[in-house]
């Protein structure tokens, strides 16, 4: 009788022990995330999802959260909150940050072969947390560049959807010029690699057949330093 009393006495300390409230964790877990958000993300939208509320955290003099290491902080984040006191618990909350930006949509349904001017784009308010790769955000970047599958009204346009833009293409007959320091001097070539302007590629000399870098400098074009 006196050891079941003990028991329920016990029982009644431990049921009056406080208890963490889990408002309070989700604002710590939101802090620590817009801590992070600061300076690449200020303006993302960040939502705590619910909390389990049967848990049954010991109260923490000051909890502590932390974050995965990597840098992607879009879309659904999962965030660490652990108390160190006499009583230690560890759980992981849920946010979903999105993130709006205006990107580059189709203002009307263009075909394969199409070249987009003015009146084929329009910026769009979109929430690029989970946006396909490649978007873009200025329009005048992909002007004049070539549909190279169906789009319909107001879809995302990225990279994929578009005909490559190089100016140099793998296996394309190239003007190669060598600055000789008081002019330039060409000489047939052939490109050994795809090239936008500014990026170095490949190319054999057709005559001699050695094979050299160079710069590229405009459609068909090499630039090689001495």
């Amino acid at each position: 009788m006196a050891a079941a009393l003990l028991m329920l006495v016990g029982l009644c300390h431990a049921q009056e022990q406080p208890l963490e409230p889990l408002d309070r964790l989700a604002s710590v877990a939101e802090s620590v995330l817009r801590q992070r958000l600061a300076q690449s993300a200020p303006d993302a939208q960040v939502r705590i999802m619910p909390l389990d509320p049967r848990l049954r955290l010991a109260a923490c003099p000051r909890v502590q959260g932390f974050l995965p290491r990597s840098d992607n902080l879009l879309g659904m984040v999962t965030i660490g909150l652990s108390c160190p006191g006499p009583q230690p618990w560890q759980i992981y909350a849920t946010a979903q940050v999105r993130l709006i930006r205006p990107v580059v949509t189709a203002k009307r349904s263009m075909a394969r072969g199409d070249q987009l001017t003015h009146e084929d784009l329009q910026l769009t308010p979109e929430d690029v947390s989970n946006a396909p790769s490649g978007l873009f955000t200025d329009m005048n970047a992909i002007l004049g560049r070539t549909v190279r599958r169906p789009l319909s009204p107001s879809s995302i346009i990225t990279e994929r959807d578009l005909e490559p833009d190089f100016a140099v293409s793998r296996g394309q007959r190239i003007e190669m010029m060598a600055d000789i320091g008081h002019g330039f001097v060409t000489a047939d070539g052939q490109a050994l690699q795809d090239g936008r302007l500014g990026e170095t590629i490949r190319a054999r000399n057709l005559r001699s057949k050695k094979i050299i870098q160079g710069v590229v400098s405009g459609p068909g074009q090499i630039r090689i330093s001495q």
